[in-house]
C-alpha cells in the first residue's frame, strides 16, 4: 500500500511539472514588413513572448511574412542583413574568429527584441501585425 501511494504521488509531481511547462497556445499571425515606405524583401521576424518562447517567419520578396505566435503580449525582433557576405568585404563584420555577419538593411536596433521597441498583441485566430520600421 505504500509503494502505490509513492507512485500515485509521483504520478501526479510529474503530471504537475508537465502542466506547469505546457507551452503558451499559439496562434497564427501574419503582415508585413516595410523601411521607409518599401518591403523589406529578406530575413526574419521573430515574436517573444515574456516566458521566453517564441514563434518565428522568413520575410518574403514583398515583405510579407507568416508565423506561429504564442498568444499574449510579444516583443518583436526582426533582422534582414547580406547573405553570407566575403569576410574581406567592407560591409562584413567579425562577431567571432571565423563567424562574419553582412551589412544589415534595417537599422540594427531592430535585432533586438529588447531594445527594437516592436511590440505585437497576438490573440486566438488569425492575426495581422505590419511593421513599418524607420531610422
Amino acid at each position: 500500500m505504500k509503494n502505490s501511494a509513492v507512485v500515485v504521488g509521483g504520478l501526479v509531481l510529474c503530471l504537475g511539472i508537465i502542466g506547469c511547462a505546457a507551452k503558451q497556445p499559439r496562434a497564427s499571425v501574419s503582415g508585413k514588413v516595410t523601411y521607409k515606405g518599401a518591403p523589406v524583401t529578406t530575413g526574419r521576424v521573430i515574436f517573444i513572448s515574456p516566458t521566453g518562447q517564441d514563434g518565428f517567419g522568413e520575410i518574403g520578396p514583398d515583405g510579407g511574412y507568416k508565423l506561429q505566435a504564442p498568444v499574449g503580449e510579444c516583443k518583436v525582433a526582426i533582422t534582414s542583413r547580406e547573405k553570407e557576405p566575403a569576410p574581406d568585404s567592407k560591409t562584413a563584420k567579425q562577431v567571432r574568429p571565423g563567424m562574419w555577419v553582412g551589412k544589415s538593411f534595417i537599422p540594427e536596433k531592430y535585432e533586438n527584441h529588447m531594445g527594437s521597441g516592436l511590440t505585437a498583441t497576438v490573440g486566438q485566430g488569425q492575426n495581422t501585425a505590419d511593421f513599418d520600421l524607420k531610422d
